[in-house]
């Protein structure tokens, strides 16, 4: 009788030493990101009910502007197309290879820099206004909001206008495959 209450004290006491290797683990794949973009903004990124995937359009095509003479970055910055992808299959999987430090190559984020072509915003409210490819929401008394901002070739993401982190190839290749066939054509809405 004895040997089996040591066996089941054994059981207890190396289930919670690895439940509380479990929680460090965890609590480490995450750290470099809380120090960059903030404890407020990872927990958005993983648990905002609101998620909109914004995809940033070159205002004019390389044609027009060819015919009209004009230059580029004189024009207005871009037109998006907003649309909602909250209850999209895999999204989970998503947002957590933006919140895990191995997603990122931080040893690179001082010269890091790139134009996005893709951003995503998650948020707490419901009611969002399209369009805006701020951290705005327009509609909502207090609510608040986190853009990212991704640029798959150049494997840069932006949060709200901050300072960039470098994406693993494996990352960017991920998000961008993920990503890619919710980027469907759409009317553009004009952008701020």
């Amino acid at each position: 009788m004895r040997r089996g209450t040591l066996a089941i004290l054994a059981m207890i006491l190396v289930g919670v030493a690895l439940s509380g290797y479990a929680v460090w683990h965890h609590h480490r794949l995450g750290r470099r990101v809380l120090t960059h973009w903030g404890a407020t903004v990872a927990e958005r990124i993983q648990h905002a009910p609101q998620v909109e995937l914004i995809e940033f359009l070159p205002a004019l095509s390389l044609e027009r502007l060819a015919a009209e003479g004009g230059d580029r970055a004189a024009r207005s910055p871009a037109e998006v197309r907003v649309r909602d992808i909250s209850e999209i299959p895999g999204l989970i999987h998503a947002r957590v290879v933006l919140i895990r430090d191995a997603s990122f190559e931080w040893e690179e984020t001082d010269h890091v820099s790139g134009t996005p072509t893709f951003g995503l915003r998650f948020s707490a409210a419901t009611e969002v206004a399209t369009g805006s490819a701020t951290g705005a929401v327009a509609g909502v008394a207090g609510a608040a909001a986190t853009t990212l901002e991704i640029d798959p070739q150049a494997r840069t993401i932006t949060c709200d206008g901050g300072r960039p982190a470098r994406l693993t190839v494996a990352a960017a290749a991920s998000l961008t495959a993920f990503f890619a066939p919710h980027l469907a054509p759409e009317e553009p809405v004009a952008g701020d």
